[in-house]
């Protein structure tokens, strides 16, 4: 199991917390690290290397080109890179503030139809939802801390290259909910 964070040095301490919390539920699996700044990563390594878990950590910099905010750094997209860091596979993508309390095996066996993303309903954006929906005729508003991800399609469909050039093609007023 592909398990993802993207993180920043702000983030580091989370980062070890949401970390422990999925090796300590799903032994074997493996942690991937997308870090847009340099940050020690030694005490996830021996996390990992206690659970019997695959550390692997990659460096992003393509996120200092998009737009951010007080509220956003640039470790926000680096979750657009994930098929490319992966890319064959499923992967599960957690914002570092998520707390695993069991097995995410199922998840992994989720029949996804066809489709590149997997995510839930932000029942708790209803305000952000009303808004969307409004403004811009959308069905709904998902939560993205929490992605599952079919890394072949999304190669294949290449969402995630049409994403970023989304972002980079409009005002940053026009995309004010960026997570």
């Amino acid at each position: 199991m592909n398990i993802v964070f993207c993180a920043d040095g702000n983030f580091s301490k989370l980062l070890q917390v949401a970390a422990f919390s999925v090796v300590r539920t799903n032994p074997g699996c493996t942690i991937n690290v997308i870090k847009t700044d340099e940050f020690c990563t030694e005490n996830l390594q021996r996390l990992c290397d206690s659970h019997n878990c695959q550390l692997r950590i990659f460096n992003l910099d393509v996120c200092d080109s998009l737009k951010t905010t007080e509220q956003w750094s640039s470790a926000i997209f680096a979750r657009l890179a994930i098929p490319e860091f992966i890319p064959n596979g499923r992967a599960l993508y957690m914002d570092c503030d998520t707390i695993t309390t069991g097995s995410l095996a199922e998840l992994f066996e989720l029949d996804m139809e066809g489709h590149g993303l997997a995510a839930a309903d932000d029942k708790g954006k209803v305000t952000y939802f009303n808004y969307f929906k409004k403004r811009f005729d959308i069905p709904m508003y998902f939560n993205s801390g929490v992605l599952l991800m079919d890394c072949d399609a999304l190669n294949e469909s290449k969402l995630m290259d049409k994403t970023i050039e989304l972002i980079r093609a409009n005002d940053q007023n026009q995309l004010r909910f960026t997570d």
